[in-house]
């Protein structure tokens, strides 16, 4: 009975402490709820950390004594043996007579046996096995002086050295008895180390076992309430989601809790809220727009009527201000074209005036060019006479050379047959001469006869530039008369195209009338068919 008593109050305690612990980790944020995990694991860690490395700590100092023991006997071990060999010094210096080899090896050997010792100090021993060390080296240093002493008195007088022969066995036996005790202390020293050691790695197993299980059993009393105190709340705002997604608005998440959850799950019941009354606010409305659409669908069919009317007797007086229109379109048109054909005669009248103008400056220029060119040819005819007397020169000089080269004799060879070449070149000058002169004659006569005709055309040309401007002058006359018509019959145009525009403007204002009807008929309809399917998308929806 008081067994049961027990349990129940542990559960009572055990359900309220988690309550509570449940009630403040509601009111935590997303951030620390996984701070506070993260934490829990750290020091869940920590502490597996720490136990672990405490016992192998322990593990390396037992390790780190084993290895001293262990040397301490590989040390006294060769003590021992470096003893023996000076016993054997002893020994060999008794039988034999020459021992001039042992003096030579005995300083090496009693060197083997300090620097034994010395190592032996160095070691990191235990109080206990150190007392026994110095020990050790006190008669191991003794047994080092009796053994130089004995090989040296043995060199000196070794019938004296005989009679202390039992003294050599009993100080190694002294030093050997030290050694082994020692060593037998260390052996067991280090077997109870070693056994310490296999006791320590098993606790360490043990303790880093429990550590791990304590650990894992708080970040799991950690882990579960923060778990809980996510996923609760996420999964009451799913289902309300999920409800929203089906259309069902009478769900509401309940979440208390002031993290980012809870506020996330006190806006979604908000807005549900939201939705839920402008569902009921869209149903309501769409009845309203039913009634109000039926109401624009008869007003619009008795705006159809009368605007159909209306358009047929507008299009009557389109088609008729549009004909008016045309005629007058029509002379206004034959009028500008006249017009232009005037223009045009003017223009080209203008034109022949301006090209018979160049033409007499261009004859005038010409007849000057003429003249100046018949003085050009006087001038070569006086120049082609100047060259023909220095060519008849020439050639007479040429002849006087030949005649002299003919009295000179055979010297005057090479110079009569350049006076024949200069004869001859006189010639060919004077014959082209001549042909030039004959050239420049026919040109001056041609010359003559073109400036003549260049005259009589400059009279032409000036006559006709004359008829020309008088052309032009009336031309002009004519064309402003035109000109003042088709300004006339081109605004009677625009005035008659104005009253058809005018017209046409309102038949095709009519016309968008009615099609603003027929828009407004079809709106009425469309207006009707969304009121319909507002209400059915509504009543997809529980509110």
């Amino acid at each position: 009975m008081l067994h049961r008593t027990a349990r129940a109050v542990c559960t009572y305690l055990a359900g309220f402490v988690m309550g509570v612990f449940m009630a403040v980790f509601a009111n935590l944020g997303i951030a620390p709820k996984i701070g506070i995990l993260c934490a829990a694991g750290i020091v869940v860690a920590a502490a597996t950390g720490s136990a672990g490395l405490l016992s192998q700590s322990r593990l390396s100092s037992q390790a780190e004594t084993v290895h001293v023991l262990d040397s301490a006997s590989s040390l006294l071990h060769h003590l021992d043996t470096r003893e023996s060999e000076l016993k054997v010094d002893a020994y060999r210096a008794l039988a034999e007579k020459d021992i001039s080899g042992i003096l030579k090896d005995l300083p090496d050997d009693l060197a083997s046996v300090t620097d034994t010792i010395a190592e032996l100090d160095a070691l990191d021993l235990p109080a206990g096995v150190r007392a026994d060390v110095e020990d050790i080296k006190s008669s191991a240093l003794q047994f080092n002086t009796f053994i130089d002493t004995f090989v040296k008195d043995a060199q000196t007088n070794q019938a004296v050295v005989q009679q202390r022969e039992a003294d050599i066995a009993t100080n190694n036996h002294a030093v050997d008895d030290k050694i082994g005790a020692l060593e037998d202390k260390l052996a067991e020293q280090a077997a109870q180390e070693r056994a310490d050691m296999a006791s320590t790695s098993t606790q360490a197993r043990w303790t880093t076992s429990i550590a791990l299980l304590v650990g894992l059993v708080v970040f799991l009393a950690i882990a579960i309430p923060i778990g809980r105190a996510i996923i609760r709340p996420v999964r009451r705002v799913q289902s309300v989601l999920e409800a929203l997604a089906k259309g069902d608005l009478t769900q509401q998440a309940g979440v208390t809790g002031r993290d980012e959850i809870g506020r996330m799950a006190a806006s979604l019941d908000e807005a549900t809220a939201s939705i839920r009354r402008s569902i009921s606010a869209v149903g309501t409305s769409s009845d309203s727009l039913a009634n109000a659409s039926r109401q624009l669908s008869r007003v619009s069919e008795e705006i159809s009527g009368a605007a159909h009317s209306t358009n047929n007797q507008m299009s009557d007086a389109s088609t008729s201000s549009h004909e008016v229109s045309r005629h007058v379109s029509t002379v206004a048109t034959g009028a500008e074209e006249m017009g232009v054909s005037i223009h045009e005669i003017a223009r080209n009248a203008a034109d022949a005036a301006a090209v018979a103008s160049a033409a007499v400056r261009d004859a005038n220029d010409a007849n000057e060019k003429v003249e100046r060119l018949a003085v050009s040819s006087t001038e070569i005819g006086n120049v082609l006479k100047l060259i023909t007397s220095i060519a008849e020169q020439t050639n007479l000089l040429a002849l006087n050379a030949t005649i002299e080269a003919a009295r000179a004799g055979e010297s005057g060879k090479g110079f009569a047959v350049v006076a024949n070449e200069v004869k001859d070149l006189a010639q060919e000058t004077a014959k082209a001469t001549e042909d030039i002169h004959k050239r420049v004659t026919a040109i001056q006569a041609d010359t003559t006869a073109a400036a003549d005709a260049i005259r009589r055309m400059s009279g032409v040309v000036e006559e006709i530039n004359q008829y020309q401007a008088t052309i032009a002058s009336a031309v002009e006359e004519q064309s402003a008369t035109t000109a003042e018509m088709s300004r006339s019959v081109a605004e009677a145009a625009t005035g008659a195209e104005r009253i058809a525009a005018n017209i046409a403007g309102v038949a095709d204002a009519t016309a968008a009338t009615t099609q603003g009807v027929g828009s407004a008929k079809g709106a009425a309809a469309e207006l009707a068919q969304m009121s319909q399917d507002l209400r059915q998308l509504v009543s997809h929806f529980r509110v």
